[in-house]
């Protein structure tokens, strides 16, 4: 199989266009409701048109803000992205994966091609061992999810020990993937420390997309203490046999010359999982506890 399946063409191939996405669903032009369990990697963890970033964003563009000037919005969303990552001192933003990695790999000194962006530890030790890629085990900056904090304290100590052996995560850098899919592929990258000209200057962006964006994290921080791994829970007894679960993350167990096949019966049953092997699915927030019962069939 491909790295990464085209799903927005296997969507419209069986249901027609998506028509409209409220919370964790897409309704299509068929008149089919589809369950979003990949949710743009996570940037719509909140559900689509969750919290205010888009009523923000429309009020910002009525202003006329949509250049890229130096605005109170660029402030507002370094103190939003600070709240999500209080033990770093400097904030910055990147437009896609290629330049985060540059950005990480210069405040390193690592050389690029061997720094993937690869999913924190809790969710990577799965993957590591399905996967026994070397190159992820001796380098690699860990993306930050909201709520694995609460998982890694509900492993077995002996699944901790193994965490710390197969992957290094720098303490230097978080980097977290802005919760605004509205705006593409952006990271927020937080650095410990102050390096000068070695921490690579902010992307451009526009005003009306920075307050967005800084609503959207702002959401995001004050929903983190509102679930916590009891709420996750009730889906076990359905993805048991499908993915091994951390928080809301969830690794395939399905071998992954398989998952192909595995991604498009899901489809078929009306449920969106995540279209990339190495990418965890996501269980929605807002989803009832008999979303998933087209599996259990």
């Amino acid at each position: 199989m491909t790295e990464r399946i085209d799903y927005a063409q296997e969507i419209t191939r069986r249901y027609g266009y998506v028509r409209r996405a409220r919370g964790c669903y897409l309704y299509t032009a068929r008149g089919r409701r589809i369950l979003d369990m990949y949710l743009e990697g996570g940037r719509a963890i909140l559900g689509w048109r969750g919290g205010r970033s888009q009523l923000t964003l429309k009020n910002l563009l009525d202003r006329g803000l949509g250049g890229t000037f130096e605005t109170p919005e660029l402030k507002q969303l370094e103190k939003a992205i600070r709240a999500l990552a209080p033990q770093h001192s400097v904030i910055r933003w990147y437009q896609n994966e290629d330049k985060t990695r540059n950005a990480c790999a210069r405040y390193l000194d690592l050389w690029i091609d061997d720094l993937p962006l690869v999913e924190n530890e809790v969710i990577r030790n799965r993957l590591l061992l399905l996967q026994h890629d070397a190159i992820l085990q001796a380098n690699g900056i860990c993306i930050w999810r909201p709520w694995i904090e609460d998982a890694w304290y509900h492993i077995d100590e002996e699944s901790r020990n193994s965490l710390q052996e197969l992957n290094w995560c720098s303490p230097e850098i978080t980097v977290i993937p802005i919760p605004f899919p509205s705006a593409g592929e952006y990271f927020a990258v937080a650095f410990s420390v102050d390096k000068g000209e070695k921490i690579a200057p902010s992307d451009p962006i526009p005003a009306a997309v920075a307050g967005a964006m800084a609503r959207a994290c702002n959401d995001l921080h004050a929903e983190i203490p509102k679930r916590w791994e009891r709420d996750w829970q009730q889906y076990d007894r359905i993805i048991g046999g499908y993915w091994q679960r951390r928080g809301p993350y969830l690794i395939p167990e399905i071998p992954k010359e398989h998952y192909g096949d595995f991604f498009l019966h899901c489809l078929d049953r009306g449920i969106l999982i995540s279209p990339v092997f190495s990418a965890p699915s996501i269980i929605p927030v807002g989803a009832d506890s008999t979303a998933l019962n087209p599996l259990a069939k």
